[in-house]
């Protein structure tokens, strides 16, 4: 045993009073560099699992691109485009937009980016059930196909939002402003479009039984 080791040992007194094994106490640095690896096994560990939950997304989800496209739109500069990154009720990363147009008219505009897996199968199943009539008459608006945007689109009337998809992201963006509802949807479409990757035809897959 080396002699700083042996510094480090002392006697353990046995219950009969003579003087037992001999035991170590550990160095205070090697507590603390322990200490540390299960921090950063711990730190790597969580880091994982929030990317398996499919929860991990861009951190600047309010791009310039998506503020100056929302204030060009509106016909009005980046700097009346107010942003503020939150989470949406779903875990996934939101950005809000308000602005005044030339109207003085408030425009609200939440853009919710989700990479939960299989994004077009759940927007075909969200555009399915809101299709559905229960009754004799139909008591909201059907969803309304959007073409050339992303692999789909949709635009709810009755939720005043859009979904669309890359086959990996499902791209929700929904509009408060007093407006006909044709400038609504467009508006919802424009916001949408920054937020859309390369097309992953192969991601999108038929809903399953």
């Amino acid at each position: 045993m080396e002699v700083d080791q042996i510094k480090r040992c002392q006697p353990e007194p046995s219950g009969s009073g003579s003087v037992g094994q001999p035991f170590c106490r550990p160095d205070a640095g090697f507590v603390v560099g322990l200490l540390l690896v299960a921090m950063i096994l711990a730190l790597v560990g969580c880091g994982a699992s929030a990317a398996r939950a499919g929860h991990s997304a861009p951190a600047s989800i309010c791009t310039r691109r998506a503020r100056s496209t929302v204030a060009r739109f509106l016909d009005v500069s980046a700097s009346r485009v107010s942003v503020l990154t939150t989470t949406a009720n779903s875990g996934y990363p939101e950005c809000d937009f308000t602005a005044r147009n030339g109207r003085d008219q408030t425009v609200k505009l939440s853009v919710e980016v989700s990479t939960a897996p299989q994004a077009y199968a759940l927007l075909e199943r969200a555009a399915e059930e809101a299709a559905q009539i229960f009754g004799p008459v139909r008591l909201s608006p059907a969803p309304q196909d959007i073409t050339g945007l992303g692999i789909d689109a949709q635009w709810f009337p009755e939720e005043q939002h859009l979904m669309t998809t890359d086959g990996i992201r499902l791209i929700t963006a929904t509009v408060i402003w007093p407006a006909p509802q044709s400038r609504r949807r467009a508006l919802a479409q424009a916001a949408a479009r920054p937020y859309l990757g390369l097309l992953d035809f192969a991601a999108a897959k038929p809903i399953g039984p």
